[in-house]
């Protein structure tokens, strides 16, 4: 299964192998804000609200939907 990150409902990045590679990504491309965490050792990621990780079906058409943002 693969991986990317969407922005409301359209492809902005190339598939990735694992949920933690779109975190990174997004975080990278400047769409996460990052928060401390009082219940938790480590900050809290959040995503831009327009933004989501999202599973890829595997026949999905990625490389026709991706969008401006570079991978």
């Amino acid at each position: 299964m693969s991986y990317a990150l969407f922005l409301n409902e359209d492809i902005i990045s190339k598939s990735f192998s694992t949920k933690a590679e779109a975190w990174d990504f997004a975080e990278k491309s400047g769409l996460v804000m990052v928060f401390p965490s009082s219940d938790e050792d480590l900050p809290r990621r959040v995503l831009d609200f327009r933004c989501s990780i999202r599973l890829l079906a595997s026949d999905h058409p990625e490389a026709s939907s991706r969008k401006n943002l570079t991978s």
